[in-house]
């Protein structure tokens, strides 16, 4: 029963914080908070009293008057794991997890056996985009309750956002053992790819999509280790089901259109490749894969633009320029198929072996001074008298008899 205002102030600081306490208890907090305010003011030596004074005043939504109560708490009681605790969580319930880290941290390494303390910590760390260091706690969390998969799943992406993949397999296989959602076998197949373990990875992408139909991503990732895997059959109808669910994602169509192209099914390559494109303007790899089913298909034109985009977007290696090259030539765009020559020459001038392939490219099109160049290029990185007799043959066409 509440006592009467005079009551209280004629209580001592003790009785009076006792009382305030046991107010607060029985979830009486406004009747808590007017015996607390007097009981600090003649205990202002008290760090509890300043504790649970906080208490009382978050409950009523005066964080502002909290967070300076657990302060002056915390600085006459140096080390203390609950005031500190308790101003981390304030902190970080108001978003302010900066400031939170600090006491979340002296109060983890300080109360290692408390679970909602590491787990409170973690919190923070991953909000604050630092997993690397949210996977300690989550390790001592994880070893405070070793059965709880949800525990284990947050042990695992984290341990995999800092890239240590070895830990992440291990954390997930934990939670999938207790809970064999699709999230856990998700997270365990992304693990043991990144660890190269195509099998595993089948095996935990497709318990995922089995427990998932509609999970995208289980789907992606299990064409993506069969593709690699070459099973390139198995890879089609994975991602087929991947691009049903998502037909505006990019890597998606791409990985199909790729699948496709290596079934020898070029039109629907062409399709899916054209998808990716679309919604991934600088892909260059896209754009390359896309002119390289258009040349499959016969559409020379297509191809030559397509290709000449994807050198255009940073993906102008020698393979891509050489088959915009012949795309080209097969248009009958000369000129066009020599510049694609001559940045394919640049971009690895010390290979002999393309310089030769230049060469013989630059001679079916009539470019013979061109095709000289790059044909005594390719003798003087590596001589060899195959190389010189094919010089002779193109100085023979060229009408340069005495070089020849």
């Amino acid at each position: 029963m509440q006592l009467e205002g005079g009551v209280e102030a004629a209580m001592d600081g003790d009785v009076l914080f006792g009382y305030g306490r046991a107010l607060f208890t029985k979830k009486q907090a406004d009747a808590a908070l007017r015996a607390l305010s007097r009981a600090v003011t003649l205990l202002p030596g008290s760090a509890d009293a300043h504790h649970v004074l906080g208490q009382a005043q978050a409950k009523l939504g005066q964080p502002d008057a909290a967070i300076a109560s657990y302060r002056k708490a915390v600085d006459l009681a140096p080390g203390w794991a609950d005031a500190l605790v308790s101003l981390g969580r304030l902190y970080g319930k108001l978003g302010r997890d900066a400031e939170a880290l600090d006491p979340l941290t002296q109060a983890a390494g300080m109360a290692q056996e408390d679970l909602t303390t590491q787990l409170s910590l973690a919190g923070v760390l991953e909000r604050l985009g630092r997993p690397a260091d949210a996977v300690a706690p989550l390790q001592q969390a994880s070893s405070l309750s070793p059965d709880d998969p949800a525990i284990a799943a947050r042990l695992g992406a984290a341990c995999a956002a800092a890239g240590r993949w070895e830990e992440a397999a291990q954390a997930y296989r934990s939670a999938a053992r207790v809970s064999p959602d699709a999230d856990n076998q998700l997270g365990l197949g992304r693990a043991r790819r990144a660890l190269g373990d195509l099998v595993g990875a089948e095996a935990a992408f497709a318990a995922s999509a089995s427990a998932n139909a509609s999970g995208f991503d289980a789907w992606l990732g299990l064409g993506q280790v069969r593709a690699a895997a070459q099973n390139h059959s198995g890879a089609e109808e994975a991602l087929r089901a991947a691009v049903g669910l998502r037909p505006d994602h990019a890597e998606a169509q791409k990985a199909h259109g790729e699948v496709l192209a290596a079934l020898g099914r070029h039109e629907p390559a062409a399709a899916a490749f054209e998808v990716a494109t679309r919604h991934r303007a600088d892909d260059g790899a896209a754009w390359a894969a896309l002119g390289r089913a258009y040349q499959a298909l016969g559409r020379d034109a297509d191809a030559a633009r397509a290709l000449a985009k994807a050198s255009e977007v940073g993906e102008g290696g020698v393979d891509t320029l050489l088959a915009l090259a012949d795309a080209c030539a097969r248009e009958g765009r000369v000129d066009d198929a020599a510049s694609a020559l001559g940045k394919a020459r640049a971009a690895e001038p010390a290979d002999a072996g393309l310089q030769e392939k230049v060469a013989e490219k630059y001679a079916a099109i009539g470019r013979m001074d061109d095709a000289i160049g790059a044909q005594r290029s390719a003798i003087e990185i590596a001589p060899s008298t195959a190389r010189k007799v094919a010089l002779g043959d193109l100085l023979l066409a060229s009408g340069d008899v005495t070089g020849a």
